[in-house]
This record gives C-alpha cells, sequence and structure tokens, in this order.
C-alpha cells in the first residue's frame, strides 16, 4: 500500500468508527511496520492520549516523557506521606526523604511510570514491552535520558526540566530520540504521533481556550502542544493532539469503551463494587467537536470547586490501575473520572478525549 492510500484509509477508520483503531498499513508486511510516538510532558500524561494506542502488536509503540516530573508538590517532604492512602488500594511508594526536584523524586516518579505501563500491559498490547528489554542511558538536549527498549515497544525518559518546557526544546529532542531509529530503536518510519499533553487557558486571551472546559494551563502542556505542529509532517499519518472539548480546531472525539476506561480509573467502596457516579452528570450529553458549550453545563456533588453538594471522592476504594500507581500523584485526592473534561468536573484524564488531528501539510509553524 503507498503511504498516501494508507493515511487516507487510516484517517477514513477514525472517522467512521470513532474509536482508537488505526489501521495505517497492512499487517502482512514486515517491511511496512511502524512507530506510534506518544509525546507527553510528565510521566502519568500518557492516559490522555490512551484512546489512539492500536493494540497492533504489528506497531511498534514509544512512549516518551519530556520531564521527569520532579517539581511535583507531592514530592515536597512529607507531602506524599500525607497524600498516599494504601489503605483504600493505593500502591506503596518510599516516601522516606522525597523532596520536589530531587533525585529521589525523579527516581520515584520514573518507577511510578514504568509500573502502571507495566499493569496497563496486561491487558493493553501497546504497553508492552516485550521479551527482550534493555536499558539505555543516552544524553538528550545536553541532560541525561533513562531508556527502556523492547522489541515489542520502548519507554524513553527525557529531563529537560518540569515547569521549564519550550516548544523548541520538546522539538529538538524529539528528533535527537528519532535519530536513535537503527541504533538503540529499531529501524521503523514514523507511522505517526500523539501529543498527551490537554492544555486550557480558559480565561487566558487565546481564542482557543474555553471557561466551560476544565482549565489546565501547564506551560509544559502548551510546549508539547505548540511543538506536536512542526513535528507532525514527520510522520506518515500526521499527529493527534490532545485538546479540550470546545477547542474550535479539534477534529475529533475518541472515546474509550467503558470497561477499558473503568479498568484504569474505577472508583468504589470495595474490589466488587465499582462506583460509577461519574456517569450521572453527563447522562444523555453527547459532544462533537466543532460543538458549542451546552447552555448550561452539568454540576459535579463531588467536585472539588464549588458549587457542589454531597461528599468528595476521598473514601472511594482505588479500582482502576491508574488509580492504585498515580493515587499518591491525585489533585483531589483520588483522581476524578468523567465523561468530559468540562468546567467543575475535576476530570482532567476524562474517557471522551477531544483530537486536532493534521497531517502535516496544516501545520502551524513553531511558536517561540
Amino acid at each position: 500500500m503507498k503511504p498516501a492510500a494508507a493515511v487516507t484509509n487510516y484517517v477514513l477508520a477514525v472517522v467512521l468508527a470513532s474509536v482508537a483503531v488505526f489501521t495505517l498499513i497492512g499487517t502482512d508486511n514486515e517491511a511496512a511496520r511502524g512507530i506510534h510516538l506518544m509525546v507527553m510532558p510528565h510521566p502519568d500524561d500518557e492516559l490522555q492520549g490512551w484512546a489512539t494506542l492500536t493494540n497492533d502488536p504489528t506497531v511498534y509503540t514509544v512512549f516518551l516523557t519530556m520531564t521527569n516530573g520532579e517539581a511535583t508538590v507531592r514530592c515536597a517532604p512529607d507531602a506524599a506521606a500525607r497524600a498516599l492512602r494504601t489503605d483504600l488500594g493505593e500502591r506503596a511508594i518510599r516516601t522516606e526523604g522525597l523532596e520536589s526536584n530531587s533525585p529521589a523524586c525523579r527516581d520515584i516518579r520514573l518507577e511510578s511510570w514504568n509500573a502502571f505501563l507495566d499493569e496497563a500491559a496486561t491487558t493493553a498490547v501497546s504497553a508492552r514491552l516485550g521479551a527482550e528489554v534493555a536499558e539505555h542511558a543516552w544524553t538528550i538536549s545536553g541532560r541525561p535520558a533513562r531508556a527502556w527498549i523492547g522489541d515489542g515497544g520502548a519507554r524513553i525518559a527525557l529531563d529537560l526540566g518540569d515547569g521549564a518546557l519550550t516548544s523548541t526544546m520538546v522539538v529538538s529532542a524529539t528528533k535527537e530520540v528519532l535519530q536513535q531509529r537503527g541504533e538503540a530503536l529499531p529501524d521503523l518510519p514514523l507511522d505517526f504521533m500523539t501529543s498527551a499533553a490537554y492544555y486550557n487557558d480558559a480565561d487566558g486571551p487565546s481564542a482557543t481556550g474555553s471557561p466551560a472546559a476544565y482549565p489546565y494551563a501547564h506551560p509544559d502542556h502548551l510546549a508539547v502542544t505548540e511543538a506536536a505542529f512542526t513535528l507532525a509532517p514527520l510522520a506518515r499519518g500526521g499527529a493527534w493532539i490532545v485538546t479540550h472539548p470546545f477547542d474550535p480546531r479539534a477534529t475529533h472525539v475518541l472515546r474509550m469503551d467503558r470497561e477499558r476506561y473503568d479498568s484504569l480509573m474505577a472508583l468504589g467502596t470495595g474490589p466488587d463494587d465499582v462506583w460509577q457516579g461519574w456517569r450521572r452528570p453527563t447522562a444523555g450529553l453527547l459532544l462533537r467537536p466543532g460543538d458549542p458549550p451546552p447552555d448550561t453545563l452539568p454540576t459535579y456533588p463531588y467536585s472539588s470547586v464549588p458549587p457542589r453538594e454531597g461528599p468528595g471522592l476521598g473514601g472511594m476504594h482505588r479500582v482502576g490501575a491508574f488509580q492504585q500507581v498515580y493515587g499518591w500523584l491525585a489533585f483531589p485526592n483520588p483522581w476524578t473520572p468523567g465523561e468530559y473534561s468540562l468546567a467543575r468536573s475535576d476530570a482532567l484524564f476524562a474517557r471522551s478525549v477531544f483530537y486536532i488531528h493534521t497531517d502535516g501539510t496544516t501545520a502551524e509553524p513553531e511558536k517561540r
């Protein structure tokens, strides 16, 4: 199949199915195998791009985090110990001596990242490293980097500075990583990439922000988002760029099936009592790219942002793998499930995620 036809089929499959099934190339042609590169600012943002995973064993998935997430306030002295709820199912971590921006914080963040991806790999083919895995120490953009590279996939952690990313840095570092193809990485073409970096400057001057969507204006997320437009032409299938539900640039909404989402984000009072309260406020609400915000936004009884009614979620048992492994990082505690990332929903990691798809021909110039 020629690349042009492959890209057409790739986009058509998403438009018709509205699910993350990407048939970019024929699986009977070993020479046509390619890489799916998921780029994220911090090690835990991968869930925002999860709906783009193919779960096709012929696709070589590379998870690439630009930072170690070392600036988190959860690494402030004793903060992780106070937030960690092993009694409710969260996985224990080493909390002694943790400080923000410390080597210990870097190590714990990456341990959690690998632990989550390992757990997810029991059901998600795209998260698997494979049978033979080698650990590498690199220097990328003049900074140390760590890589776990297997015959089935790879995970690469750069250390470009949590809170200090620019789009220029992300573009340059990503190109350096891609130069490892034929060396540490398989010598495969880049089929498509995902930018897993939700960003919404709800009160900012940009026409792309919306107060009706969950506000999250982290500069590292903006840097990765902007870089993805520049990097898109490097991939045969372009880039899938996470955004908020009311971004006028959005082209697709991809939804994880409920069972898959529950396996990652479910809460309950016990292991057999999965909590489904997050679905009620948005029952019957179907948002599509280009839709304006509804006249009345849903209200969430458990929200940390007023107006709200009822108890919070702090006492709910952590059932999903993301809740269990990353629970110590949650804000609020635990991570709030949601159908969409709407204002007052507290849902940074929603089931239905909006994307800007670009094949490179409409890529924006790199912002500096």
